[in-house]
């Protein structure tokens, strides 16, 4: 990640968001917050195919996105991990530090932890229920995602590839990966 320019870990971090998007949807009650999320969303993809975005339009969106998310004592779910990696992946634009992609990435894989290990109960979970949990198809495929990201990513800048391409690409495989993201293909 650290190799990559500040767009590729950009658009890695915004993959990382739409994948959870379809999920924060079904489990959004607020329309309106969720529209606004996912308009911030938009913006960094539209901005990665070339429209041109002022920081005040992304800082905007930030603010929408930490406005959206509970206070610390509130309940956290899918809506939470989505709008927080749809926060990192702005924030990545507007900073361009790299550990923002990173925070996007893992609160994807938090999303599907908590899912699996939610309907565990705290005294059945050991380190070898752990071990199932991280072994689970919906973890390995995100992890799985996030390599194949990566790739492309890595491999649009060392060819110097079609970056429009390889940005639609990279998002029809989001939005796809979105409509599964926690329910196993197959």
């Amino acid at each position: 990640l650290g190799a990559l320019p500040n767009f590729a870990r950009v658009a890695f971090a915004a993959a990382c968001a739409e994948r959870q998007m379809a999920d924060y949807a079904r489990v959004a009650t607020n329309l309106d917050t969720f529209k606004s999320v996912a308009s911030g969303l938009d913006c960094i993809w539209n901005e990665l195919l070339g429209v041109p975005t002022r920081d005040e339009t992304l800082t905007r969106h930030l603010s929408d996105c930490m406005s959206a998310l509970p206070q610390p004592e509130g309940p956290e779910g899918q809506d939470t991990d989505a709008i927080t990696s749809t926060a990192y992946a702005i924030s990545a634009r507007l900073t361009g530090v790299i550990e923002e992609a990173a925070w996007a990435a893992r609160r994807a894989f938090d999303n599907l932890y908590f899912y699996l290990t939610d309907p565990i109960p705290s005294k059945e979970f050991t380190p070898e229920a752990e071990q199932r949990v991280l072994a689970h198809p919906l973890i390995q495929a995100e992890l799985q995602r996030q390599r194949r990201d990566l790739s492309d990513l890595t491999e649009l800048v060392r060819d110097k590839g079609n970056l429009i391409s390889t940005i639609l690409r990279l998002r029809a495989r989001a939005k796809e990966a979105a409509q599964h993201f926690t329910v196993p293909v197959g």
